[in-house]
């Protein structure tokens, strides 16, 4: 609610003192903060919280004689760059890649929404495929379909301006520690942020009204649903993407070319503007999929948790699934990943890693107290 002020003369028993706040707050049970100018025998102005405070209330007072009562909505906009000011009008929009975080008044990234439905995680290199992936790491065995409700995803990786709102927000977020020189600096506004612990990012997800996506989200994203597929007349099962944009990689640097930000193709010596790279964008729509910073996602690592489930490997994470073993049962459905581990999962590739990491199958992990300059996070809701 906005900060409604009320104009009046009123004639009362006695002048009011501090320590008579009673007598005015008295004036309507819900009222959570009452101030008033003047203690000359009349109150010029009374500034409350509850834009919804009548102005007829203030006639029932006993020792208050009211005349030529007005009221006038103040916008409310301090700390806020968008949404409601609180009177009917907005305290700023924001730029064409945010949107306003509900209830806390600032930008964070635009969401997309994935619609439920089926598709398939992990490395495709079974028979009958299309696109045959010939990197496959151990862990991304084995290849399987797993279906998710409908959710949403932000369109980009968080920035460094995004990240900065939530640290000012009475310290909400923790502060970064810059220990490397390609931490991105609080001027790169635009940058994803990076050096940030896991814990780190679920705070600040959290925070905005969101979660850090599942790591079945997270692919499902960047692959594309089987109803992607079938519009475009193809077989989900055997043509899901290798990477993000396309099942081939093209290696060229020139601008107009150039996909991901990754060892080679990186803009100066680290990382990019998020949304940088139109030619890399999703089948959703979403950029940076593939490369600029790994993105830590909700999920404890399992090296052969794609068939094992909750018997996973957690621990010395050396066990895996064989090449196309069938999905286990318990993650076929909105799978959350192990209940316990010691790792992280992130995905996506960075601009220190190679193209075979910019697959969206590939898989890596680190303890979620560690902090990476390649490293960032995007969230889900």
């Amino acid at each position: 609610a906005g900060w409604g002020e009320f104009t009046f003369s009123a004639a009362t028993a006695a002048t009011p003192k501090k320590n008579q706040e009673s007598l005015f707050l008295g004036l309507h049970s819900t009222d959570d903060g009452v101030s008033w100018k003047g203690f000359a025998g009349t109150i010029d102005s009374v500034r409350i919280m509850n834009r919804d405070l009548a102005p007829h209330e203030f006639l029932h007072h006993p020792f208050t004689k009211v005349a030529n009562l007005e009221y006038k909505c103040v916008a409310h906009c301090f700390n806020r760059e968008c949404g409601s000011d609180g009177c009917g009008g907005i305290c700023g929009e924001c730029g064409a890649s945010q949107e306003c975080v509900e209830g806390r008044g600032v930008c964070g990234a635009k969401m997309v929404s994935i619609p439920a439905g089926k598709f398939w995680m992990g490395c495709n290199s079974c028979e009958g495929s299309a696109v045959n992936d010939e990197l496959c790491h151990a862990p991304e065995h084995g290849y399987h379909d797993v279906v998710l409700d409908e959710y949403e995803i932000d369109v980009t990786e968080v920035t460094v301006g995004q990240y900065e709102l939530c640290v000012s927000d009475n310290g909400h977020c923790q502060g970064r520690s810059l220990f490397d020189n390609q931490c991105n600096t609080p001027d790169k506004t635009s940058h994803p942020v990076n050096c940030v612990t896991w814990t780190q990012a679920d705070t600040y997800c959290k925070w905005a009204g969101k979660h850090l996506c599942t790591e079945a989200q997270w692919e499902k994203a960047a692959r594309g649903g089987c109803q992607q597929y079938q519009a475009l007349g193809l077989d989900c099962e055997n043509h899901a993407r290798k990477y993000p944009w396309a099942d081939g990689f093209p290696v060229s640097c020139n601008a107009e070319e150039k996909v991901a930000a990754y060892s080679g193709c990186k803009c100066g010596t680290g990382t990019c503007e998020v949304g940088t790279h139109d030619l890399g964008k999703s089948l959703y729509g979403l950029s940076d999929l593939g490369g600029n910073v790994w993105e830590w996602v909700a999920d404890w690592f399992g090296s052969d948790y794609y068939c094992k489930g909750a018997d996973a490997d957690t621990t010395s994470m050396t066990t895996y699934c064989d090449n196309c073993a069938a999905g286990d049962d318990g993650v076929k459905s909105n799978p959350l990943g192990p209940q316990t581990g010691t790792d992280r999962v992130a995905r996506g590739g960075s601009f220190n890693g190679s193209s075979t990491e910019l697959r969206v199958s590939m898989r890596s992990h680190a303890p979620p107290t560690e902090k990476f300059a390649d490293v960032g996070f995007r969230c889900c809701r």
